[in-house]
């Protein structure tokens, strides 16, 4: 046995001897070090030893057979030109770069193949929606590159068949393999996958697994179930609001209510007759709330909370979470009356702000589904208009978020209306709440919101230098993504001309940000040209 390893499981204070027999060329090195201690000495000797045994020793040589080929290249889609390879290098460089969505856009729909040198770039990107943009692009190549870092999974995993149809055998067992030797974030990719092919098999693997995964793993777990929701999954999401964990209750109690057969959408519906009552009072319809003054355990099962979050009052709280589970189409249709009545209707409640929040979150979660809950968007838009109006310090942030939400929640053309005319009646009042919510509009924006949002923004920096001017400045960088390409030149023209006169001429950082944007849009133009070329 080696003296060394004797030593370490015997411990050094059973060694009558010296710990190191000097069988090694190594050990005389430690015979000036005398007054180290016998543990340290051991361990100065292994580390020795260690380096000796490895010194001129020739790395294993790898067979050709144990490189696996690279994937061919796609034959249906071309290369970049060398100017959009050295584009693409700069913009994927630069974490959040406002043209990132936009190139991989323009690149798959000319039927460009993301440039090989640049895969590990590419398959290093963390972001969601920029992974989802440079799926189609990354090519056989890319995911086949993606197999040796687990860190760059997401693209093998990611990959989603043009045609729905049943895994084959052996890309379920790799599948089986991924499901339970991954990390969790690759198990909810493979999920999400096998969902979108055979949502028979992933429900089965889900429902064997939840029941030994720790807490914060099962909420992430069923995330994929709210992608392609369907009536089948039911039975699985009932047991869920059995779940020890509150969060996980919650999750699968909004699933099911976004299912309008489901049970517990049924439970919701008639809590909500309970709390919110309606009758004519002078020939107008006007609404009462009745939220419960205690919770009982059904309630508690279905995902409501028992403790409100501080702050908030537990009867408005409760009030709120039940409302918000209910698409507003129901009250149109229980009331006989248009969204616009409905909110007139609650003024005079008690709970008005509580009903008209839980309203908003409902529209902006069943709109998609429900055209005729997605007409509740615009009369909630203008009611919260008139409530921001109302604040004297103007609109809160909460604000801010609810109408953020209410504008990705509508179609393109109406939200950029709606938008404007807020924009063109509120910017005079130093209040940068309605041009900042321009980040929440869909790109691109429609080119009458763009010439008037760029018009306004170069009013308000020409003439003064406040906290607002600097504020809307920093605008001009999400503008420069989003306005139409044909708009790209007339505003270029504008803002070069502003960089030799006005306000900017000597405000330094002023001058900078607008040297920025004017980068940015010269890139767009040449990004266009580019993918043009191939």
């Amino acid at each position: 046995m080696d003296d060394l390893v004797k030593t370490a499981l015997l411990g050094t204070a059973k060694q009558t001897a010296d710990v190191v027999d000097f069988s090694c060329p190594t050990d005389a090195m430690l015979d000036d070090l005398s007054e180290v201690s016998p543990e340290h000495r051991v361990l100065l000797a292994a580390g020795l030893r260690a380096v000796y045994r490895q010194a001129g020793r020739s790395a294993d040589r790898l067979s050709d057979d144990a490189i696996p080929d690279p994937a061919p290249l796609e034959a249906d889609r071309q290369q970049c030109s060398p100017k959009l390879i050295s584009m693409l290098e700069e913009i994927f460089q630069k974490k959040d770069h406002p043209l990132a969505l936009e190139v991989l856009y323009q690149m798959d729909a000319a039927g460009l193949r993301f440039p090989p040198p640049l895969l590990p770039l590419a398959l290093s990107q963390t972001k969601a929606q920029v992974r989802q943009r440079m799926l189609p692009i990354l090519g056989d190549r890319g995911r086949w590159l993606a197999q040796f870092d687990p860190s760059w999974s997401w693209a093998r995993h990611g990959e989603v068949k043009t045609v729905a149809e049943k895994p084959t055998e052996e890309e379920l067992s790799r599948f089986r393999d991924q499901w339970e030797m991954g990390t969790i974030g690759e198990r909810c990719d493979i999920l999400r996958r096998l969902r979108t092919v055979d949502p028979e098999t992933a429900r089965d693997w889900l429902t064997e697994t939840l029941p030994s995964e720790k807490a914060d793993h099962r909420q992430r777990l069923i995330q994929p179930l709210g992608e392609r929701l369907s009536i089948d999954a039911e039975p699985m999401l009932e047991e869920l609001l059995s779940d020890r964990s509150e969060k996980v209750r919650r999750h699968a109690s909004r699933f099911l209510a976004s299912l309008p057969d489901s049970q517990l959408s049924e439970r919701m519906r008639q809590r909500a007759d309970e709390i919110l009552t309606g009758e004519q009072v002078d020939g107008k319809l006007q609404l009462t709330s009745h939220p419960p003054a205690e919770l009982d355990k059904e309630w508690i099962r279905d995902g409501i909370p028992k403790k409100a979050p501080r702050g908030r009052g537990a009867r408005s709280y409760w009030l709120e979470i039940v409302v918000e589970l209910v698409p507003p189409s129901y009250w149109s249709t229980r009331f006989k009356a248009s969204p616009d009545e409905l909110i007139e209707a609650i003024v005079e409640d008690d709970y008005a702000i509580t009903l008209l929040t839980a309203w908003t979150t409902a529209a902006v979660r069943f709109a998609p589904s429900d055209s005729a809950s997605a007409e509740w968007l615009a009369p909630l838009w203008n009611d919260w208009c008139k409530v921001c109006d109302s604040r004297k310090k103007g609109a809160s942030n909460e604000d801010a978020e609810r109408l953020g939400g209410i504008l990705e929640a509508m179609p393109a053309d109406v939200a950029n209306r709606l938008l404007l005319q807020r924009i063109e009646a509120t910017y005079r009042l130093d209040d940068p709440t309605w041009i900042l919510l321009a980040s929440r509009l869909p790109t691109p924006w429609t080119a009458e919101f763009s010439t008037t949002y760029i018009e306004i923004i170069r009013k308000i920096v020409s003439k003064t230098k406040s906290n607002y001017a600097y504020q809307v400045v920093d605008m001009l960088h999400v503008a420069a993504g989003a306005i139409p390409v044909d708009l790209i030149e007339p505003t270029l023209n504008m803002w070069e001309e502003m960089l030799s006169t006005g306000a900017m001429k000597n405000d330094g950082w002023l001058g900078r940000q607008i040297a920025a944007v004017t980068a940015t849009l010269n890139m767009r133009q040449l990004l266009y040209k580019e993918v043009g070329s191939g």
